[in-house]
């Protein structure tokens, strides 16, 4: 009997284990391509989010519906803000980097509100234009030449017409 063949048994099993246990932590953290994770930064325009929704009536659940939120660069130049749709069917808010470093706060609620106008109530861009050239909808695409007017003064028509009021 060769002594060589008594330790390599415990060896493979324990490199089979130890493999096994590699392949498994790579698999569950590359699976979440999106995952549920919000950046501490935008978690509170996404809990904003959910309060407007419930003074208009509307139950909305960000995080049980497991959207998530990134800042990032987008390589678009012209992109300030995406709802990300995985193959899982996993969503994800990804703001421009550079956007949300120059934007105030009423830039920022806007594009987060707006994603999420497309991640969660599944809502198309509305390009309506109002007297004056200025921009009916939260949901406006930013291609049709409308003023976005959305600040202090106006943002309760904009989140009325958001959640369909």
């Amino acid at each position: 009997m060769s002594t060589k063949r008594l330790f390599t048994a415990p060896y493979n099993m324990t490199m089979k284990y130890l493999l096994f246990f590699i392949v498994l932590v790579c698999v569950g953290s590359c699976a979440k391509e999106y995952g549920y994770d919000v950046d501490p930064e935008i978690q509170p325009f996404f809990d904003l989010f959910e309060e407007e929704a419930a003074l208009r009536g509307i139950t909305v659940d960000l995080d049980a519906a497991g959207i998530g939120a990134t800042i990032d660069f987008i390589r678009d130049n012209s992109t300030v803000g995406q709802c990300q749709n995985s193959d899982e069917g996993n969503r994800r808010v990804l703001v421009d980097k550079s956007f949300w470093a120059d934007y105030d706060y009423y830039g920022k609620e806007f594009i987060i509100f707006h994603e999420l106008g497309h991640c969660y109530l599944d809502r198309l861009h509305e390009n309506s234009v109002l007297t004056g050239n200025i921009c009916a909808s939260i949901m406006q695409s930013g291609v049709s030449g409308c003023i976005n007017a959305y600040g202090e003064e106006t943002r309760e028509e904009y989140l009325n017409e958001l959640f369909g009021q």
